[in-house]
Formats: structure tokens, sequence, C-alpha cells
């Protein structure tokens, strides 16, 4: 798990089911992009929310979901304010979902929103991602 703010964290699916972890970091809130902690109860990992938006690594992906994403972690770190983002490796999906809320409430453009997000953690970002993240601008 890595910090990319201080209210938003990247990690991957097993960072979200590890409720020391979760606890010891004070996440409040997860937005899953991989659909893996769909099914977990809120409780049992300690946090107050779970969302879920089920993106794939590649191309195939709708625009309006990838931009509900980035709203829905806008509210998430609003209202929660520690937020897990978190996808299988958290390498693609969370890097470009958290590039794109920096572009938001930052006002950043896409290649600096991408490049402060991956100075902070290790990426693998497909393309196809990459082109929705310039679809945002």
């Amino acid at each position: 798990m890595n910090w990319i703010t201080k209210n938003i964290a990247i990690g991957n699916y097993l960072d979200a089911k590890n409720v020391q972890l979760l606890k010891e970091e004070k996440i409040k809130a997860i937005l899953s992009l991989d659909g893996s902690t769909e099914i977990s109860n809120t409780s049992d990992l300690g946090v107050k929310k779970i969302e879920t938006y089920r993106l794939i690594d590649g191309a195939g992906n709708d625009l309006r979901i990838f931009q509900r994403a980035v709203d829905e972690l806008e509210r998430l770190v609003e209202k929660y304010k520690k937020v897990l983002v978190h996808c299988h490796a958290g390498k693609s999906r969370s890097v470009v979902i958290t590039a794109g809320y920096l572009m938001k409430v930052k006002h950043l453009e896409a290649d600096e929103a991408l490049a402060k997000v991956t100075a902070l953690r290790k990426s693998q970002v497909s393309p196809e991602l990459v082109d929705l993240l310039y679809l945002l601008e």
C-alpha cells in the first residue's frame, strides 16, 4: 500500500482484505475496481463504506463508468477522509482512477496527474486506460 495523498492510498486486493493494515492506516472507505471486495462486509473489514466499480485492465471500459469511479473517489474522500483504492495488483486501474481524481480536484493535466501517482506507486498502466484518462481532460 502506498499513500498518494494524505487521504488516498493505493493497494492491491490483499491490502483491501487485510483488517490489521486497514486499521493501522485508519482507512474508512474502500474503492474496489476489480470487484474482489464486493461481497465483503464493511464491519468485518473495519471500514464504513465499500464501493465497487468493475473496470478491466485493457480495452473495453465504458468512459461513463470510468468517470463515475473518479467521481465516487471524490465523494468517498470528502465523507470518509481515508480511502483505499484497489484493483487486483494496484498497478493500473487504481493508478488511473487516482490520477483522474487528481485531475478533477487539483485541476492537473493527465500527464501531470499520472506522473504524480506513478512517482509514489509502481505501475503498469494499460494504454487503453491512459486513453480514458485523456478523455477526461
